[in-house]
């Protein structure tokens, strides 16, 4: 529980960092991300073409098409996330 409490607070601090989304504090072991400026169906495609899986958020109650959820993991995921995150930063400037 500590050790997702550690990784959740280091992904949160890291996202927000990041342009073109807004991430969502939480208590769980999961990220709401809205997505501005980004398609979510191209970024769950390029995420995916990374080995990533990510969880499209349209059929939630409430959310349009600009919200994505990650999931917790490890440090090294939590690093290849944050890493392909940037490259599509990257690609807004």
């Amino acid at each position: 529980k500590r050790y997702i409490e550690e990784e959740r607070n280091y992904l949160l601090h890291e996202l927000s960092k990041i342009k073109g989304l807004i991430a969502y504090n939480t208590s769980t072991n999961y990220i709401l991300i809205k997505l501005l400026g980004w398609e979510q169906e191209h970024i769950f495609k390029y995420f995916l073409k990374r080995g990533i899986l990510i969880r499209k958020c349209s059929s939630f109650e409430g959310l349009k098409g600009d919200h994505i959820r990650i999931a917790i993991k490890d440090r090294k995921n939590n690093m290849k996330l944050l890493e392909i995150f940037r490259e599509l930063e990257q690609r807004l400037v």
